[in-house]
């Protein structure tokens, strides 16, 4: 089986959040498992600067693909030494695609939308790939509303490999003005009202790849559930996920069960296990000191924060609860980036609680190691969360997560307070004030039990969210689609 995984970033090269480490996690997981997998992705400029291994490269492919009425150069760049056993082909096209990062060029925000020249073309460079590499794949995967136009535009090609589309966040469909259909290249019958590209009178790149990719999924069961049944979290696909229901599935991500452990991770020490619990007491220490918090508190509950400063993450419900938790015994350690507004507001309270709270407007990736592993409660109150992450890694180092009961969180949390002899952390569903309170103040009550607080790390501890799961259910999608059958998802 070879399959071919395009994405617009992927970690270590061009990681901007967490689509690049699935881009880099995925592939691996499925190579160890036999499966034959070549990573397409856009060459950027600051590529050589960020990776030795990307300095000497060949062309593996020249040719012209055709926007705006004229022939756009493109090569396919290959580095000489790929060295984990996943294939890289890097697309080179300067103009539009291969910019400074995969979602910004020059002034540009990453909070805004790419033009679409570089999703139409990039969808291009994928067909086309697929049609002259002689690779002979046998799927295609595919990843948000950037690769989706490949969709329709391999349905085109005689003998087209089946199609697979991952959607990591349906807040993202690549929305544009219907004077794009012209830079498609692609039957302009398929606009009309209900169609495959029309959505309420513009060209949808989302709404085109879920019509066409034989299977469809999503990072975790219930944001499946979500997506097909409320505006919020389908924004407008509701009922197009509904007919796609049957080939529509729910695949929680994995993270790295080697940089994501106690026991293995490179940012932390001493090393630390479920039965070794006494040495995460000294990683504590240590953070505390490295934060600059008093070490007597050792003792004291510490409560970590990583996210970005957005309202998606719930920023204002940890802000409106704040006080009243640094009024009970207990340190407060803030990491993110962000809205400038709820920088300020941080940074307000840690002035009011210099012994209590920290505040950390920067992202770090070995300090958010060692702020996870030594914390003792973790808090995530998204408003949506498609998998989440966070969670997963807290578990792994014992540190007990209080989420909002929404998309992958859900799916990973069991509240304690109702399952007391398998809760892994606290939950709650309202996005309030108040809801949330409840939610972390039970998780401080609990803490005070260190018998019971200790059977519940080892119990996070115990679980196994490895890619590994992951990849075994995307082969057997990939497996069932090859043999004309319906996947099915345990």
């Amino acid at each position: 089986m070879r399959i071919l995984f395009a994405t617009m970033e992927v970690a270590p090269f061009s990681k901007v959040g967490g689509l690049g480490d699935v881009a880099k996690a995925l592939p691996q997981a499925l190579s160890l498992q036999d499966v034959a997998v070549t990573i397409i992705t856009p060459w950027y400029r600051t590529l050589p600067e960020r990776s030795p291994m990307l300095r000497t490269m060949q062309t593996v492919r020249e040719t012209s693909l055709a926007l705006n009425g004229t022939g756009v150069p493109v090569r396919w760049l290959t580095p000489q030494d790929a060295g984990n056993g996943v294939e890289l082909i890097f697309v080179d096209e300067p103009r539009y695609l291969s910019r400074n990062g995969p979602y910004v060029s020059g002034g540009e925000s990453a909070d805004f939308p790419q033009q679409p020249e570089a999703s139409i073309l990039f969808a291009k460079a994928i067909a086309d790939w697929v049609a002259h590499s002689g690779r002979n794949y046998t799927v295609v995967h595919l990843n948000e509303h950037h690769t989706a136009l490949a969709a329709p535009m391999l349905k085109q090609l005689p003998h087209a490999p089946s199609v697979v589309l991952t959607v990591h966040n349906f807040g993202h469909q690549g929305v544009y003005d219907a004077s794009v259909l012209p830079k498609l290249g692609l039957p302009r019958e398929w606009y009309y009202p209900g169609g495959p590209l029309e959505f309420y009178d513009k060209v949808n790149f989302l709404k085109a790849g879920v019509w066409f990719s034989d299977a469809i999924t999503t990072v975790s069961e219930t944001y499946r559930q979500e997506v097909m049944t409320q505006y919020e979290y389908g924004l407008g696909l509701e009922g197009v996920m509904r007919t796609r229901a049957d080939h529509f599935f729910g695949v929680i991500n994995g993270i790295d069960d080697a940089e994501w452990s106690p026991r293995t991770s490179p940012y932390i020490a001493p090393h630390f296990s479920e039965s070794r619990l006494d040495r995460k007491h000294t990683v504590k220490a240590r953070l505390l000191a490295e934060l600059g918090l008093p070490a007597a508190a050792v003792t004291t509950p510490l409560v970590a924060v990583i996210l970005r400063l957005v309202e998606q993450k719930g920023i204002d419900l940890i802000l409106a609860v704040a006080e009243r938790l640094l009024g009970h015994p207990a340190l407060l350690v803030v990491m993110g980036e962000g809205n400038a507004g709820y920088q300020a507001s941080l940074r307000e309270l840690e002035a009011r609680h210099p012994d209590r709270c920290r505040v950390l407007t920067r992202y770090e990736e070995g300090l958010a190691h060692r702020i996870t592993a030594g914390a003792d409660i973790f808090l995530m109150p998204s408003r949506f969360e498609p998998c989440g992450l966070n969670q997963l890694y807290s578990l792994a180092f014992g540190t007990v997560p209080v989420v909002r009961h929404t998309g992958g969180l859900a799916d990973t949390i069991i509240d304690a307070r109702y399952h007391p002899e398998s809760g892994t952390g606290f939950s709650f569903r309202d996005p309030t004030p108040q809801a949330f309170w409840r939610a972390v103040s039970g998780a401080l009550e609990a803490y005070r039990d260190r018998p019971r607080w200790r059977r519940m790390m080892r119990r996070g501890m115990r679980e196994v969210h490895a890619w590994e799961h992951s990849a075994r259910a995307y082969i057997a999608i990939y497996h069932a689609l090859v043999d004309g059958q319906t996947p099915r998802v345990a």
